[in-house]
């Protein structure tokens, strides 16, 4: 399958409630529609990417991210297939703090992420990561390891405010392996057009940002809620959805985008 989304892409996000898991989900599910292998990798010690596809209970589970990361393991022994066609799942623990400082000293060492995720490589397409909200240790380490980075970002000011520090901690990923990461893109999401300041600030994010920025947008559908609430992530629940809709038209952009960039136009 030729797919400009091959690789390894990481969801992240600059400031906390942008709906960044939703969207990693959203943009996993819609590429296993058209017939890639998508394996999603749960690196936020909350879990909310396990918890949106029902496997929170450890009790489904055989480990999770940090057996996965154990230097002598066999990552895809813990690999789980979520039930919908071409979608599979790293899942993670609800971690404590104790949790989370475990899975920070796991990726201290810049090889251990890599290691991980090359052999099952082999086996997926497309393989996209979920990480916590900001520029810290576990979303670094993401990215030193992913071709590309997706960044959802709100129509609101702190999106403003909070942007540059994410994409300094994205320059200097790539300080470190001058071809990759690769920012395929930030895009809007839970556009509400009607609401106050709405056109100023998106006037404002695209002119400190482009071209950076995607001309897609992805609305506020009410059923990304319901879809979060049946553990079942929207393209399969409703792909005539306004929602879904325009995940597919992100995704269609995202490949014209890089496509043109691998042909130097």
């Amino acid at each position: 399958m030729s797919n400009p989304l091959e690789g390894i892409v990481t969801m992240a996000g600059a400031s906390g409630g942008v709906g960044r898991t939703t969207m990693a989900l959203s943009i996993g599910a819609t590429l296993a529609q058209t017939g890639a292998d998508v394996l999603m990798v749960d690196l936020d010690p909350r879990a909310s990417l396990t918890h949106l596809l029902g496997f929170l209970d450890e009790e489904r589970r055989r480990g999770g991210i940090l057996e996965a990361l154990a230097p002598e393991s066999e990552p895809y022994n813990f690999v789980l297939e979520t039930g919908y066609p071409g979608l599979s799942l790293l899942a993670s623990d609800a971690m404590d703090v104790s949790g989370h400082v475990q899975l920070e000293a796991a990726l201290a060492d810049r090889r251990a992420l890599p290691r991980m995720l090359a052999p099952l490589l082999e086996y997926h397409h497309v393989i996209v990561i979920d990480v916590p909200t900001g520029a810290g240790r576990i979303p670094r380490a993401a990215f030193s390891a992913s071709d590309e980075v997706l960044v959802p970002v709100l129509p609101e000011p702190l999106a403003v405010r909070a942007l540059p520090g994410l994409l300094d901690a994205l320059v200097d990923a790539r300080q470190v392996d001058r071809s990759r990461p690769r920012l395929a893109g930030i895009f809007l999401n839970q556009v509400q057009p009607d609401k106050p300041f709405f056109r100023q600030i998106v006037a404002t994010l695209f002119s400190r940002f482009d071209p950076l920025m995607l001309q897609t947008g992805i609305p506020a559908d009410p059923w990304f809620i319901e879809a979060a609430a049946r553990a079942m992530p929207l393209p399969f629940l409703l792909p005539e959805s306004a929602g879904a809709g325009a995940v597919v038209r992100l995704i269609d952009e995202l490949m014209h985008r890089l496509r043109s960039a691998a042909s130097g136009g």
